[in-house]
């Protein structure tokens, strides 16, 4: 078909699996005066999307997954048409309502022919074919907890009150920051990420005095003065947990001045920083003042449901990015990935999923997971081993000594906690004692006695 002959017009696109609701949709699209694209599989209309370039785009959902996997794919590709959803489900229709600025309608399985005519003038004619613009990032998942953040964003359009996320490495805090910022009013404006490190500021703790309570002092990655300008955007401090004390009074007085007031403050930890507040790692007085809105982003082993879905979406990235034919993940790759820990959260699970990875067969693509699993399992110090202990309580009394048990898994953790911080420190062992808060003896003693020399 010439697109060319037919540019005056709308093109539709109809993803429907049933070949009888696939010829009533055409039918009744066609009777609007509107070119129709018909697709029978996800993959498929994956692949077309981009080149038919749809004015909108019309689909029966069953359930949760296909709404998601279908919309977040959209969300990544900055495709924003409008979209007709056919389902009964409420749980699709909440799903639907909570995403921003969406141009989306959910229409009732028993729909009416006028209803689908009316519902797709409408939404045509609200687009205004303006398809693209400044993208929220995609929040990818199903649990309440994810559904609750994702709920949140809009819900903080015209809040300017501090922001702290909380939550383990690769969860996706960089993530949910450019997502509130960028569905705030303050989206015209700049967003910019900053670390502060030990190491970023070595030049400046040298000279506190000349340094301290200026504002230029406090650098973005690029090398521009984060406070300086008369910005009023959002100011994302990643791992906020690691800027040295000496320094958090300087911050605390850069929040307080008048142009900081102008911008959002959003502030992110890995760490447990109610924590690092009592031991006196972390000022109170900076935390009461980060600490306005808190947000916890759950790991992923505590959102195993959702594994499936990130793996959809990754994996249509992935064809997206490299140019290549949209497939599916089977059932068992899913089931497989499911039963994984993902110690690193999302951003492992998303590293892992590489074109590499998942061509090929499903065996061959199993045994890739599983080869993952059992490295991770015979790298893993602290999982107890049910086996062992079943074969003990096989014994003649039937007993297992609790006490032997803790005192054998306390050593591998202490181990293996010794090694972290000895190498974080160089093997300075004064460091090492004080940071695991023991005496410089003790250490001596524990690295004698599990030969870590």
């Amino acid at each position: 078909m010439n697109f060319m002959d037919n540019s005056n017009q709308n093109k539709i696109v109809i993803l429907e699996e049933t070949q009888a609701h696939r010829n009533f949709l055409k039918t009744i699209v066609r009777d609007t005066g509107h070119l129709v694209f018909v697709f029978d599989k996800e993959t498929t209309f994956f692949n077309n999307i981009l080149p038919i370039d749809a004015d909108l785009i019309v689909f029966r959902a069953a359930s949760m997954d296909k709404v998601s996997r279908i919309l977040n794919t959209m969300l990544y590709l900055d495709y924003h048409k409008p979209v007709i959803v056919i389902s009964d489900k409420p749980e699709i229709r909440h799903f639907i309502a909570s995403i921003p600025d969406n141009l989306a309608s959910v229409l009732d399985p028993r729909y009416q022919p006028l209803e689908i005519k009316t519902t797709i003038n409408t939404l045509l004619n609200e687009s205004n074919g303006n398809g693209y613009r400044n993208s929220l990032p995609v929040i990818v998942g199903n649990t309440p907890e994810i559904v609750r953040i994702r709920e949140m964003v809009p819900e903080l359009k015209n809040n300017n009150d501090s922001i702290f996320i909380q939550g383990e490495r690769g969860t996706g805090k960089a993530l949910l920051a450019k997502s509130i910022h960028i569905a705030s009013t303050k989206n015209d404006h700049s967003f910019i990420k900053t670390n502060i490190s030990e190491q970023l500021f070595k030049s400046v703790q040298t000279d506190m005095e000349k340094y301290h309570g200026k504002m230029n002092q406090i650098i973005s990655p690029n090398g521009k003065a984060i406070f300086e300008n008369k910005d009023r955007g959002t100011i994302y401090f990643e791992a906020i947990d690691t800027i040295p004390v000496s320094f958090q009074g300087v911050l605390l007085q850069c929040f307080e001045s008048h142009q900081a007031k102008r911008v959002r403050v959003i502030a992110s930890s890995h760490s447990e920083i109610d924590h690092l507040v009592q031991e006196g790692a972390f000022r109170k007085d900076l935390y009461f003042r980060l600490n306005v809105i808190k947000i916890n982003v759950p790991p992923l082993r505590e959102r195993k449901t959702d594994i499936p879905l990130l793996a959809d979406f990754f994996i249509n990235k992935r064809c997206i990015e490299s140019g290549i034919c949209h497939f599916q993940l089977s059932a068992k790759v899913k089931k497989a990935l499911s039963e994984y820990h993902w110690p690193n959260n999302v951003e492992e699970l998303e590293a892992f999923i590489t074109i590499d990875n998942f061509m090929g067969n499903e065996d061959r693509i199993l045994g890739r997971v599983n080869a993952l699993i059992e490295k991770n399992r015979s790298q893993k110090p602290d999982r107890l081993n049910t086996d062992t202990i079943s074969g003990d309580m096989n014994g003649a009394e039937n007993r297992v000594s609790l006490k032997k048990i803790s005192k054998h898994f306390t050593s591998r953790i202490e181990t293996e906690l010794l090694k972290l911080v000895l190498e974080k420190t160089n093997w300075n062992r004064k460091q090492a004692a004080k940071t695991l808060a023991i005496s410089y003896k003790s250490l001596l003693n524990k690295i004698k006695a599990y030969n870590l020399n």
